[in-house]
């Protein structure tokens, strides 16, 4: 494989949300908007309209429900009491306790940088904030079953710097944007917010990856940006050469004018 146009490829291994959740904390801009309502089963259609968007674009998608999950999947529409106690709506059966679930489920935005090289699986792992942390488990789990099906070797590396993953990396043909975020210039304009992916966690993912220095674009994220992903996207039109999707308003000082 070649390290940066491959990095999208047509096959996407996903994972279901989670059936049930209360995750509305403050922690995510869209959170702090009160009027809104989460809904765990619109949350799902929605997932589930992603999988037919990707094989309509000529993809394909791979995906296994999880055996925590089996509880809460047959009934249409899930509630959480006081007591953390999750029913059916209108029922008072007990089908588990929210503080059992990982709400905050990852998915591919927060996941590993997984390259290919002298038939090893090479990854090298997010570095989360402490509640994200047992997420890892997951990622390891999913690499050594794949390398194991395809007879690779596997080699998987911890990031010793904060950095939240595949969201902070866009690849456009052979170069590769990496986004970070400096405190007091990501949320110069609000209130202190917790720290997301840093310069130092973004280029020692790139050194694990290969990406040669000159192949490399940093750019400073502006809250409510908390990813890279949130203000831009790299897309390969079949016409031209690949382009970066962009706005301009994401990024800090002059960022976009690099």
């Amino acid at each position: 494989m070649t390290l940066l146009p491959d990095v999208y490829g047509k096959l996407l291994i996903v994972r279901p949300p989670v059936p049930a959740t209360v995750n509305k904390a403050g922690a995510n801009y869209k959170s702090e908007i009160t009027h809104l309502e989460y809904s765990p089963r619109r949350a799902y259609d929605e997932w589930l309209s992603i999988l037919d968007a990707i094989v309509a674009c000529g993809g394909d998608a791979l995906y296994q429900f999880e055996a925590v999950d089996e509880p809460l999947l047959d009934h249409e529409r899930l509630e959480v009491d006081g007591d953390g106690e999750i029913h059916p709506h209108g029922s008072r059966e007990r089908l588990g306790r929210i503080d059992e679930v990982m709400t905050g489920r990852v998915f591919a935005a927060n996941g590993p940088w997984v390259t290919v090289a002298d038939r090893t699986l090479r990854a090298v792992m997010p570095n989360m904030l402490e509640h994200r942390r047992a997420e890892a488990a997951y990622y390891h789990t999913l690499l050594g079953e794949h390398a194991a099906a395809a007879g690779r070797g596997r080699e998987v590396a911890d990031n010793p710097h904060r950095w939240e993953g595949m969201a902070d990396i866009a690849a456009v043909g052979d170069q590769v944007v990496l986004t970070y975020a400096v405190p007091g210039h990501y949320d110069h304009a609000t209130t202190p917010k917790s720290s997301r992916s840093t310069r130092e966690g973004v280029a020692f993912a790139a050194d694990f990856a290969g990406v040669a220095e000159d192949r490399r674009i940093y750019a400073e994220l502006l809250y409510p940006h908390f990813h890279g992903d949130t203000v831009h996207f790299g897309a390969r039109p079949t016409t031209r050469a690949p382009v970066l999707v962009h706005y301009r308003g994401g990024l800090y000082g002059d960022g976009a004018a690099h």
